[in-house]
């Protein structure tokens, strides 16, 4: 059998172990042109896939050349963020893998992660962390078996960079010119192969995060024109609307409206909301009753008749939804459940949003804790679109930090 050693690129972050030399060490890439998709990661992920990922697989494909050009049938593959002392591979090894085989994997794949943190108001939307790769979470290319079999239908069926180097395989057995097999050899083997951080995918994720913009200048002018009449009507009234999910989120953390959520939340005192209907009626506004599915709910959107209509609903793009709320001892509590604890045992402080007079709660930041897992260290953009209604825009998210306010430094 051959194995080789794959010396990862300068701007992969890792432990790195010696390797004793029945390794070949893999250093420079293959010399040999490939085709660099730059779009199709665009368009799949909503981000550029980094230098040091197109590195790391031209560097594998240099891997399976020297493989292909050796006498051996059967070839291990790792790169230097593996611990090789341990690993123990029985001499009837590769009798023990089905028949045909062409790659194989000894670990299963980690799934999808879920968030194990209990929350008071647990949102749907984090309920998993579903990460920008082929499965949805990082599968590792840091240790694998070759057949000569495999590595010739590897090298005949890969001319394109366009993804990680193990996300391309998948995508190719999934479309059945191969034929990859994984199952954790032994229970201790990840154990042996130490995390990686491509430094530089994380840059491009954090840059991409932070310019993702979903507002076309149109709809916001009609989103600013819709909540300055919502807010004046209040204001009007005397009624004290309050930013609510996403929208309180955003005016906390960004100082306004977050460039990738496409919808305005905002909370009315239940008892106060026929009177606000009103007065919005008069003044333009339509609105509509909606039932929140998952709670059964009912709540109201505002919008305009200037909006985009949308296919299949009732309501025009873009639309603020008012969610009723209602005073019990010191908490103020949604009538979908979402608790407000200690919310009422101050008045809600007054707060310019977008240029508006509207509120947030005296105890912000920890609302926000009962209903965001990791709000203060990570942004979250979600797919859901409320333009369309349907799953539109790419899940990605990014580390960051915040000051004691909450706002993003």
């Amino acid at each position: 059998m051959k194995k080789i050693v794959i010396t990862l690129p300068e701007n992969v972050d890792c432990q790195k172990f010696q390797h004793d030399n029945s390794y070949e060490d893999i250093t420079s890439q293959i010399l040999k042109d490939f085709n660099i998709d730059k779009s199709y990661h665009l368009e799949q992920y909503g981000f550029a896939l980094s230098p040091s990922e197109i590195a790391t697989f031209l560097l594998h494909i240099s891997a399976w050349t020297r493989f292909l050009a050796s006498d051996e049938n059967h070839c291990l593959i790792i790169e230097e963020n593996v611990n090789s002392n341990y690993l123990n591979f029985e001499p009837d090894f590769f009798d023990l893998l089905p028949d045909g085989w062409d790659v194989y994997f000894p670990y299963s794949g980690d799934g999808i992660k879920q968030n194990q943190t209990k929350l008071l108001n647990p949102n749907s939307r984090e309920y998993y962390d579903v990460e920008p790769f082929f499965f949805g979470y990082e599968w590792g290319s840091s240790i694998y078996f070759l057949s000569k079999k495999g590595v010739e239908k590897l090298l005949l069926n890969i001319n394109t960079i366009r993804q990680r180097v193990e996300d391309e395989i998948f995508k190719i057995a999934k479309l059945n010119t191969i034929d990859v097999y994984f199952s954790n050899y032994n229970e201790t083997i990840k154990d042996y192969i130490k995390p990686k951080i491509h430094l530089d995918r994380n840059a491009i994720i954090k840059e991409a995060v932070l310019n993702y913009n979903v507002w076309t200048e149109k709809d916001f002018v009609i989103l600013n024109k819709l909540l300055t009449k919502i807010s004046s009507a209040a204001e009007k009234l005397d009624i004290k609307l309050i930013l609510q999910g996403g929208t309180h989120l955003g005016y906390v953390r960004h100082g306004g409206i977050m460039k990738w959520d496409d919808d305005v939340d905002l909370g009315v005192l239940a008892s106060e909301f026929e009177n606000l209907k009103n007065e919005l009626l008069i003044n333009g506004c339509q609105l509509v009753q909606h039932i929140e599915e998952k709670t059964n709910t009912p709540f109201y959107k505002a919008f305009l008749k200037e909006g985009k209509v949308i296919d299949g609903y009732d309501f025009k793009f873009p639309c603020i939804d008012l969610w009723l709320y209602n005073i019990k001892g010191c908490d103020i509590i949604f009538e979908n459940g979402i608790i407000c604890k200690d919310s009422a045992l101050h008045d809600p402080k007054k707060i310019i949003f977008e240029g508006n007079n509207l509120f947030i709660l005296h105890n912000s930041l920890d609302v926000l804790d009962t209903r965001y897992n990791d709000w203060r260290t990570k942004i979250r953009i979600y797919s859901f679109s409320h333009e369309t209604e349907s799953e539109r825009f790419h899940a990605i998210s990014t580390k960051i930090k915040v000051d004691k306010e909450g706002r993003i430094i």
